[in-house]
Parts: C-alpha cells; sequence; structure tokens
C-alpha cells in the first residue's frame, strides 16, 4: 500500500484555477492530486450564468484577454501565455522555464480525456459550491483514479440528471456535498433508478457535513436501505471481519433466479479497490446506524462484531456499502471531507471502476519537453 501523507488545501489562483501549495502545481505526483476537475466546475458556473443573465450570453474581450494574462507560469508565477500542447493544462512563460519544469511534469503530462473516450466516467456531483472546503480531498480521489476514470462535474441538479439519464450515464456517482429531499427530489429519484439499473452511487466527501443528519433516513429510505444518521466524534475503527473477502462465494438461487448473497458487497469491493483497504481507521466521522453486518466496512474497534450481535445485532458503521437492485449505493461519514489519510483508499474501492473493466493503460512517449503552444 503507498505510504500515508498529507492532504493539503489548494490554492486558489486569480483564473479560479486550483494548485498545489506545495509546488504550485495543478496535477502534482508529489502531492497525489489532480485539480483540473476544477476547470469543469468553472466553466459549467460561467455557462449557467450566462443563461441567467438578463442580456444573455455575451463574449466580453477585455475580460478574456485578463484572465489569460492571469495564468501562471508553472515555475516562477509570472503571468504566462504558453502552454503544454499536449495536456494543455500547465502554463510557461518561456522555453527556459518550461526545461526546468519538465523533469517534474512529465509523470503527469497527458493527453486531455477527451482522446479516450472508452474510459469508465465518474460523475463529480457538487451542489453547495463548497469546492473550498472540499477540493483537497478530490484532487487527491482525482489523481488516484486518474489513468482508470474520466471525471465528470454537475454542479446543478438539471446537468446531473441529464448525465444519468444519457445514453452512456456515469459508471459511478460520487455526491461531494450537501443533497436536499426537498429541492432535489427529482435527482434522488434519477439516482435511485440508476442506481437499480447497474450504477453505483456513493455519498462522501462533505456529504455528511453540509447534508442535514435529520434528512438522512428520508434519502436512504428512498434506495430501500433503513440508514440514519447515528453516533458522531473521532473513533477507532477495524476493518469488519465479516467483511473482508474469502472465497468465491455460491450464488444462491430463488425461483430459477440467481440471486446476490451477502457476501457480494466485500468481493464487489475486492474488484475494485487498487489498494487493500487500510485495517485500521482514527476517524471523525457520523455514522450511520441500522447498517447490515455484510454492509458495514468498518466498526468500531471497541465493540466489534460480538459486541453488537451481544447489544442485538444493531449496528453502526461509518463506511458502508450496500447492493441497490443491480447496482450499489456507499456512504463514508468521514466529517473532515474526506482529509484522513485511509478515506482515500476507501473511497477509491466504492466508486471503482472494477479492475476487469479497465483498459490497461499505455505510458505516453513524450520524449522530450518541447509539448508546448502558444496561446495568445
Amino acid at each position: 500500500m503507498s505510504q500515508p501523507f498529507v492532504i493539503d488545501l489548494p490554492i486558489d489562483m486569480p483564473d479560479g484555477t486550483l494548485r498545489c501549495k506545495r509546488h504550485h502545481l495543478e496535477i502534482c505526483p508529489r502531492c497525489r492530486v489532480d485539480y483540473t476537475y476544477m476547470r469543469d466546475i468553472l466553466r459549467e458556473e460561467a455557462e449557467e450564468s450566462e443563461e441567467s443573465s438578463e442580456d444573455g450570453p455575451y463574449v466580453d474581450e477585455e475580460a478574456r484577454r485578463q484572465k489569460s494574462k492571469q495564468t501562471r507560469c508553472a515555475v516562477c508565477r509570472q503571468p504566462a501565455t504558453k502552454q503544454c500542447s499536449r495536456c494543455k493544462k500547465v502554463y510557461y512563460c518561456s522555453v527556459e522555464h518550461q526545461r526546468e519544469n519538465w523533469k517534474e511534469h512529465k509523470s503527469s503530462c497527458a493527453e486531455p480525456e477527451t482522446t479516450n473516450p472508452s474510459k469508465p466516467r465518474l460523475l463529480l456531483m457538487s451542489l453547495g459550491g463548497n469546492y473550498q472546503y472540499t477540493s483537497g480531498a478530490l484532487g487527491n480521489i482525482c489523481w488516484m483514479i486518474k489513468d482508470k476514470m474520466a471525471v465528470v462535474t454537475a454542479v446543478s441538479a438539471g446537468k446531473a440528471i441529464g448525465l444519468l439519464n444519457s445514453s452512456k450515464p456515469p459508471y459511478a456517482v460520487l455526491i461531494a456535498d450537501l443533497i436536499s429531499p426537498e429541492d432535489h427530489s427529482a435527482l434522488l429519484d434519477s439516482l435511485v433508478q440508476y442506481a437499480r439499473d447497474g450504477g453505483t452511487v456513493v455519498f462522501g466527501i462533505g456529504f455528511p457535513s453540509f447534508t442535514i443528519p435529520g434528512k438522512f433516513r428520508e434519502i436512504f429510505t428512498r434506495f430501500g436501505l433503513p440508514w440514519i444518521s447515528g453516533d458522531y466524534g473521532r473513533q477507532d475503527f477495524g476493518l469488519n471481519t465479516e467483511f473482508l473477502p474469502k472465497k468465491k462465494p455460491k450464488q444462491k438461487k430463488k425461483g430459477g433466479a440467481v440471486q446476490k448473497s451477502t457476501t457480494a458487497p466485500r468481493k464487489e469491493l475486492s474488484e475494485r479497490a487498487l489498494n487493500p483497504l487500510p485495517e485500521t481507521y482514527n476517524m471523525k466521522a457520523l455514522q450511520l446506524k441500522n447498517v447490515s453486518l455484510e454492509h458495514a466496512i468498518y466498526l468500531n474497534v471497541s465493540i466489534g462484531v460480538e459486541g453488537r450481535r451481544e447489544s442485538g445485532g444493531v449496528f453502526e458503521s461509518p463506511a458502508t456499502f450496500a447492493p441497490v437492485g443491480n447496482g450499489w449505493v456507499g456512504y463514508l461519514g468521514d466529517v473532515n471531507a474526506g482529509y484522513e489519510t485511509e478515506s482515500g483508499p476507501v473511497l477509491q474501492a466504492m466508486i471503482g471502476p472494477r479492475k476487469t473493466e479497465v483498459e490497461p493503460s499505455v505510458e505516453p512517449n513524450v520524449g522530450s519537453y518541447s509539448y508546448w503552444e502558444d496561446i495568445d
């Protein structure tokens, strides 16, 4: 498993994009973050702003020129008008600075995602606009899956519904902050149908902090799950031994149809996880109550499985994963917006994709540092 690391809040750039605090890079292999998803969010917000404008959409040429001047060189942070022509994500003020930065940049330089439309897509849904709070953890998740999945964003319920109901829906949905049963009822209906049809819906990052706990029952009831908000606080959790991958389970037949066995959730996560799940997990979390044992990924180590059974079998868990129809619903209650070291691998295992559904990645043959173009 990869070594522990610290997830920092990124630096906000004048043009609204994000960079890592330590090296001022949008994609940083040292900090293990990829903040390029923020560009899609900014683009979507700009489009919505234009659509809602009384005067209609317009192009402010002076504002456009000023925005281009705000693009900063990855080395000296001075205004830069030249970008890497391969990934189109890093900017330089001169050839010398691009040459100086190539050793750092080449490990993350890759063609834009549009060149590989066959990648499974993750829909990153952020309806509350809490980017400053969630951006560090989101950047880490995007880094972990960057070779496996393409990230699309939605900051409005309308766009999310459109993507869920499209001819090619996303592989998984990560709800990164608030969602309201009253304000987003139609979206919840689409999410429920999407899960039943085989999709994966994961509630995490900022969800336990920005969604009212009293609404949990109503949200999860829509999915047919009895989960409600439970204990809150920092505790030591251990990987549920009942959830650990075991030998391939036998499928139970009922009425001639193959049914998912109770071992299906742990088997599914083992198929998706890029790294083994942490055995222990110290987390400040909002747990869920009424969780079935086979759906609880982690349990409070001071109580354990036997202790819960003796108390009537009522389980609480900060991390859950359960089948809904042909799909899955997951929850991670890290109230620090996924900044706990162990949260990244757990979230990644939930959103996938399965190892058998990912095409082998090909190492880019860059060869030199001469990938750049003038954006004037």
